[in-house]
């Protein structure tokens, strides 16, 4: 795979290869000429310097118009809820959330109907016929940067992003014996940051969840979230991808610089064994402190964990190189572990992984 660059032709063909395979991925982007390319201020840390980047790639794609900037990022797998190994798996799961789109497409309130043939051949042809387009626009960007300077590393002005800085989060999963995951305890200490959303208070934050079962299992599994400490839940509402969303309301609404705490619980209804990933996506505009926690019943303990940080999602399933040691954990005595992050960046992941012993 080509990693020397000099000038968008050559990208061009790096992130035509990047996206025969899984996509741009942290570790790519980590050691790829393109952040050499960057001149960054050296008081950026290399996981400061790839979340940049990254946000500069994403940045990039927004200059397209929308539905070249949706294969765009199906192709370098940048979406977690298309998020597939392979390009063909990728534009299936893009197909199929086109036509839910297309068929919810009724009135002037309503998305706007994709056009154009929905099949994997036609999005990867024009996917080869817009990557040129994408380099240029990334080529120009970090040129200008380099030129101008890079300035401090901004809180993104992203409307998607809920308006908070969480100063803390804690979450802990408890698996029992049969490897699933009944519950899950969040605990969140929030300080609104209303700037970038324009609204003069919040009152509430939007918790979400969903089961991810191992494969094969049943996909429906019912999931509750439900106040555990200091707020008041909303009405759940389940996605058409399964996730359940429930707004999380506070005892007074939040000014711009004000914070609370509050916690919640998710509840799982099955005995259905959960996908050895639990992971945390920041939607929010960033965490400054991070705590995850995996209890595992002490009898049934995984042969290996890791921890993953970054932004896409099946990289999380790649265990560590062997001579990578700080990224794998320990489970102890009684089936605990954890694992620490600061300065956690929206739209990033953050998961403890794990490995069960076949033989079992």
């Amino acid at each position: 795979m080509p990693q020397e660059f000099f000038d968008p032709g050559e990208l061009a063909d790096w992130l035509r290869e990047l996206a025969k395979s899984d996509g741009i991925t942290t570790a790519r982007l980590r050691n790829s000429s393109l952040l050499k390319h960057a001149h960054m201020p050296d008081t950026w840390s290399q996981d400061v310097a790839v979340a940049r980047l990254l946000d500069l790639i994403r940045d990039a794609i927004a200059q397209l118009s929308r539905a070249n900037a949706e294969i765009a990022i199906t192709a370098l797998n940048l979406n977690q809820e298309i998020d597939a190994p392979t390009p063909t798996r990728r534009y299936r799961n893009l197909i199929r959330r086109l036509e839910t789109r297309n068929a919810a497409a009724r009135g002037d309130d309503k998305p706007e109907p994709w056009s154009g043939p929905l099949h994997v051949t036609s999005l990867a042809k024009r996917w080869k016929g817009l990557v040129g387009e994408l380099a240029r626009a990334i080529t120009v960007s970090i040129d200008a940067h380099n030129r101008d300077g890079w300035g401090a590393f901004p809180i993104p002005d992203d409307a998607t992003l809920q308006p908070f800085i969480v100063d803390r989060l804690e979450a802990s999963y408890f698996l029992d014996k049969h490897r699933a995951c009944r519950e899950a305890i969040t605990q969140r200490w929030l300080t609104a940051h209303l700037g970038p959303s324009h609204m003069p208070s919040i009152d509430h934050y939007v918790a979400r969840a969903r089961y991810s079962g191992v494969p094969g299992g049943n996909a429906n599994v019912p999931t509750r979230i439900a106040p555990l400490l200091n707020c008041a839940s909303g009405e759940a509402e389940v996605g058409l991808d399964g996730w359940v969303t429930s707004k999380m309301y506070f005892p007074n609404a939040l000014q711009d610089g004000q914070s609370v705490f509050f916690s919640s619980r998710v509840s799982y209804d099955t005995d259905q064994p959960m996908d050895p990933v639990a992971s945390i996506q920041v939607t929010s505009l960033g965490i400054r402190k991070l705590i995850m926690r995996v209890q595992f019943d002490p009898e049934q303990t995984p042969s290996r964990c890791w921890v993953f940080a970054g932004h896409n999602y099946s990289d999380m399933r790649k265990p560590p190189k062997p001579e990578d040691s700080s990224t794998f954990r320990e489970p102890n005595g009684i089936g605990y572990v954890d694992y620490e992050e600061s300065n956690c960046r929206p739209g990033w992941s953050y998961a403890i992984c794990w490995e069960w012993d076949q033989a079992c």
